[in-house]
């Protein structure tokens, strides 16, 4: 049942995906509607389940996860856009629903792919450094929540 949960930032994730991939940037407004949608999702299941967790420890996750993309970005100018720190928002959001296993294998799950991300682009020497960070946090995500079953 958990994981009709996050189907607002499944759905938003796969769109955002989709779209940094083509276009190298991810729309603001997707981000803050897939946001909203999983917030109004965790708020009233929290009423149904009677499970005030619902509504507050996910949007703390996400809150948490931007914080810190943002904290990385700001170290490092120029390796992450501001979509990529609002998308973790949502994605952490999501992942923060299945609890801190979940959330701390998203960011194990997420380092890995992305320095391998980066180590391959610099061995092929593609020209083109900027690279799609979204389908990152997306795919880490969906594996860490994946990983998390097993762990419980």
């Amino acid at each position: 049942m958990d994981y009709l949960l996050a189907l607002p930032s499944l759905l938003c994730g796969i769109a955002l995906s989709l779209e940094d991939i083509r276009t190298r940037s991810v729309p603001r407004s997707w981000v803050l509607a897939g946001v909203f949608l999983q917030f109004v999702v965790l708020t009233m299941a929290a009423f149904v389940f009677n499970e005030a967790r619902l509504a507050l420890l996910p949007p703390c996750y996400g809150l948490s996860a931007a914080l810190i993309q943002y904290a990385l970005s700001s170290m490092a100018h120029g390796s992450l856009g501001f979509g990529d720190v609002t998308a973790s928002a949502m994605i952490g959001q999501a992942v923060g629903v299945f609890g801190m296993e979940a959330f701390l294998l998203w960011w194990t799950i997420m380092a890995v792919i992305g320095l391998s991300s980066i180590g391959l682009r610099r061995a092929t020497k593609v020209k083109d450094t900027a690279m799609p960070f979204v389908p990152v946090l997306f795919i880490s995500a969906l594996m860490a929540v994946i990983l998390a079953h097993f762990v419980r």
